[in-house]
């Protein structure tokens, strides 16, 4: 290819992302109306967010982890673990999930669903049957722990 063609092809492109960045400024600026049905559901949003923080904000429910990675357009990263038995588990949570860095990104970033076997606790029958169908989805096959990143149509990431 000649200089003056790779010239040519490089002023097009920067010429359409001057374009796309111009626009995206543009329309990032200007203040959108926010209907009244959005507000209410933002504000359900940050509830539920606040009262799932005892955790370290993961979630047990998927169908609750998959509203609210809709609501906040984000993945879900799913922690299969054995949360009360599994030494490698109990070291991912200690090491990793408690730490401030991981606990400050996940919070802007993830939302995190807990799929957990536990042994010593008793868990409700509808969390034990839906962690049981995704342990099939997603072929972890009970091997503890394993993360999947998940988006929002419900397929592993990567």
């Amino acid at each position: 290819m000649s200089n003056e063609r790779t010239i040519k092809i490089i002023v097009g492109l920067m010429a359409c992302v001057a374009f796309i960045v111009g626009y995206v400024v543009i329309v990032v600026d200007q203040p959108q109306p926010a209907a009244e049905a959005d507000v209410e559901q933002v504000t359900a949003v940050k509830k539920v967010a606040a009262s799932i923080g005892s955790d370290g904000g993961w979630i047990e429910d998927l169908a609750l982890s998959e509203k609210l990675a809709a609501d906040l357009n984000r993945p879900i990263l799913m922690n299969f673990t054995g949360s009360d038995w599994c030494p490698g588990c109990i070291m991912l949570d200690r090491e990793v999930f408690k730490t401030e860095e991981f606990r400050r990104y996940a919070a802007e970033s993830l939302v995190l669903l807990k799929v957990d076997f536990p042994k010593r606790r008793q868990q409700p029958l509808h969390i034990q049957r839906q962690n049981l169908a995704l342990d099939a989805k997603y072929f972890v096959g009970g091997a503890v722990p394993t993360l999947v990143v998940v988006g929002q149509d419900g397929r592993a990431m990567g």
